[in-house]
């Protein structure tokens, strides 16, 4: 970046690392299911991103460092469309991780080639605030592939990040989730909180302890989420899809790249159908709308 730029070093509070250091080991009992949850802004894709690499760097015996457990990798169910990891804004995805992540999410708008979606949804909005129902169906889906996944890396830990709407219908969604997925460990980014939504997760989680963590420190920040969201949908659509053996990305201006000519009809048509999201235009519109994207 250029030299003014302000960098910030990624800290990890002490709060944070004595957590992670829980997970320095592999679990015994069926695979780890950790929801992170939280208010906006207040560090749960960071979280997210550390307790992953905290996975996927598990050894069986600190003594014997080269005596390492049997790659399996970890599973990301990635349901803040706003914020996403590994997708374009707008979508809800499972992916399976095979190698750390050290870079921002604009770095890897599609996992690199050790690791792969297993299964994506666009709800077309970065909010679930849109389509409560859809977003509900497109979590129950994205959890049975998770199930599925099992059947061939049965060992492989799940880490659910979720969006930071927790507050109305936000908070119902969070209930709701808990209740569909069951998480082992539920960990809420906010010690300030509000009481009232811990106290409703707790409730909605039963038994399961629902963990407070210190939300991330930020004195400084040098773009909003708009910006973030901008620079991943730039980073997606100018990656240089011929390039197989990693992330690379083409600096031509969008409009230098001959666009789909589809078929509406005819022998080979190119759409199968059409789904409008949110609000529903006239039938007299509809060719205009597809054709404005």
């Amino acid at each position: 970046g250029p030299h003014k730029a302000y960098i910030q070093p990624i800290i990890s509070p002490p709060e944070w690392n004595e957590i992670l250091a829980r997970y320095s080991t592999p679990s015994r009992q069926n695979p780890r299911v950790i929801m992170v949850c939280g208010p906006k802004s207040s560090g749960k894709s960071t979280f997210a991103k550390f307790l992953l690499n905290r996975l996927l760097s598990n050894l069986t015996d600190a003594s014997q460092p080269k005596q390492r457990t049997k790659t399996v990798g970890a599973a990301l169910l990635d349901l803040d469309p706003g914020q996403p990891e590994y997708s374009p804004p707008g979508q809800l995805s499972l992916v399976h991780i095979s190698e750390p992540n050290f870079g921002p999410s604009f770095a890897h708008p599609i996992p690199n080639a050790k690791s792969k979606v297993i299964r994506s949804h666009t709800i077309a909005a970065i909010s679930p605030s849109l389509d409560p129902s859809l977003y509900m169906a497109c979590v129950s889906d994205l959890f049975a592939h998770y199930r599925n996944l099992l059947s061939t890396k049965p060992s492989s830990p799940l880490v659910i990040n979720t969006p930071g709407w927790v507050l109305g219908t936000g908070l119902e969604i969070l209930m709701e989730l808990i209740t569909q997925l069951r998480p082992s460990e539920i960990i809420y980014m906010s010690q300030d909180g509000p009481a009232e939504v811990v106290d409703s997760l707790q409730e909605a989680a039963k038994s399961t302890a629902v963990l407070t963590l210190p939300s991330q420190v930020s004195e400084f920040t040098t773009r909003t989420a708009a910006h973030l969201r901008t620079m991943q949908s730039m980073s997606y659509f100018h990656l240089d899809s011929s390039e197989k053996t990693g992330l690379s990305w083409n600096d031509l201006p969008l409009t230098s790249i001959p666009p789909w000519e589809i078929r509406y009809s005819g022998q080979n048509p190119g759409l199968l159908g059409v789904m409008c999201y949110g609000e529903q235009p006239p039938p007299n519109l509809l060719a205009n709308t597809i054709n404005g994207s």
